[in-house]
């Protein structure tokens, strides 16, 4: 009688135990968020022909660094441009992102000309600005707390160092500690695992009836 039941029981306790299962988190830009599934470019394009760069080096550590638009050539000494690197969520990357920022501007002296932060759909939430005050690459503003937000699949988000006039000198905007953790398994893939363990068992214990005829 017990073995009977055996088997719908079985999958009961594996659907209860995949519920209790924590969403495994992501250290650093490896798996789905890994440097190569972002898309790095200036706008206007044309503002890349100085600074306007990318390192992704330390990516794996969760380090990026952005470096912002410098570029006082094509007449765009008084346009705003900016540096951006982005990346499209999808059901891999659905879930909560958490990060740190380090940002200056070693020659630049005009405060809020230059700034770093991240852009979601489109929209950019600056986080820093160069401040006149602590331009040394040595001694960079940093973040007192991480950002953290929650992504849906569809978002496009990612991070930016801009500039307001496209001069005086190159913004840099680090991106540091950056970890991902993704929906919890079971708002997406519990209900079909319940549904196969029971829709097994019944097969199961059809077959087990008709033999015992």
């Amino acid at each position: 009688m017990a073995l009977k039941h055996s088997l719908p029981l079985a999958g009961l306790s594996l659907f209860l135990t995949l519920g209790a299962m924590p969403a495994l988190a992501i250290s650093g830009f490896a798996g789905p968020f890994a440097p190569s599934n972002f898309t790095f470019r200036s706008d206007p394009s044309e503002a890349g022909n100085v600074g306007a760069d990318l390192n992704t080096t330390n990516a794996a550590s969760g380090e990026v660094t952005l470096f912002g638009p410098d570029d006082a050539f094509n007449s765009l000494g008084t346009t705003s441009t900016y540096s951006e690197w982005t990346i499209t969520i999808d059901s891999t990357r659905a879930g909560s992102v958490s990060f740190g920022w380090q940002y200056y501007n070693e020659f630049d002296t005009t405060v809020g000309n230059d700034g770093g932060g991240y852009v979601l759909n489109g929209t950019y939430f600056e986080l820093v600005s160069n401040s006149n005050l602590n331009q040394d690459p040595n001694n960079p503003q940093i973040s007192a707390a991480p950002v953290v937000l929650n992504l849906v699949a569809g978002d496009t988000f990612g991070f930016r160092a801009s500039s307001l006039t496209n001069t005086g000198g190159e913004g840099v905007f680090t991106v540091t500690n950056f970890h991902a953790t993704p929906v919890p398994l079971e708002t997406d893939a519990l209900p079909v695992i319940i549904s196969a363990g029971f829709m097994g068992g019944g097969v199961w214990l059809k077959r087990r009836k008709n033999t015992k005829q």
